[in-house]
């Protein structure tokens, strides 16, 4: 669904930390409803008036890291039939089957959420806090960014924060250069470029030769 603000709107984009979001802006009292049908575009909805119009992303590295995730947390149960298709116990065979079929899923995920790109802002789930901040503050909300600030440390509906499946979620060196590949339009679009040590660093994503 989208949820309308009264000067903004923001569309959740799956995996992308849009549950926090949607709870950080709760804590901070300022007053929301939700239009359309779960993960709804906010161009299918009907938005009363002009608004300041934001979505979020995450690295796509981390992206099919939590989607794999939260497949095994859910037993498959609540995702998606192309990704059910795809299912496996290990996450490399999990993320190489689906590029297999669906190569550049995350940049398709990321046009559809964002209309190519054009909406007012785009928060990034690896600072997602400052970001919402940010895209609250130029839309004109009312609110203290101090009780946002505070929220950050509530971790809310993330797959990640499981150990054991965390601990499973590593790259191939070979895998991790195919996602990068084929995921090209969202890390430029939205300043992931090809320096990840800031967003997605190598020894929190790939294997070792003794992991191997």
């Amino acid at each position: 669904m989208v949820l309308v603000l009264p000067r903004s709107a923001f569309a959740h984009t799956p995996k992308t930390g849009g549950t926090w979001l949607r709870n950080a802006i709760k804590e901070a009292c300022i007053p929301s409803w939700e239009e359309g049908e779960t993960h709804s575009r906010i161009w299918e909805v009907s938005l009363p008036g002009p608004r300041f119009l934001f979505a979020s992303v995450r690295h796509p590295l981390r992206w099919y890291q939590s989607m794999w995730a939260f497949g095994m947390r859910t037993e498959w149960n609540v995702i998606g039939e192309r990704y059910r298709r795809c299912w496996s116990d290990d996450f490399c065979t999990f993320v190489w089957r689906f590029l297999e079929k669906n190569s550049g899923t995350v940049s398709r995920l990321y046009r559809t959420y964002t209309h190519n790109n054009t909406l007012d802002f785009v928060c990034r789930q690896e600072r997602l806090a400052e970001d919402l901040i940010a895209a609250l503050e130029r839309a004109g909300e009312i609110f203290d960014p101090d009780t946002i600030r505070a929220f950050r440390s509530k971790r809310i509906n993330d797959s990640m924060l499981d150990p054991a499946l965390r601990a499973k979620c590593i790259y191939t060196p070979e895998l991790r250069k195919a996602v990068l590949e084929t995921e090209q339009w969202a890390l430029h679009a939205f300043g992931y470029g090809n320096d990840l040590s800031e967003f997605c660093p190598k020894e929190d994503t790939v294997a070792s030769v003794s992991d191997l």
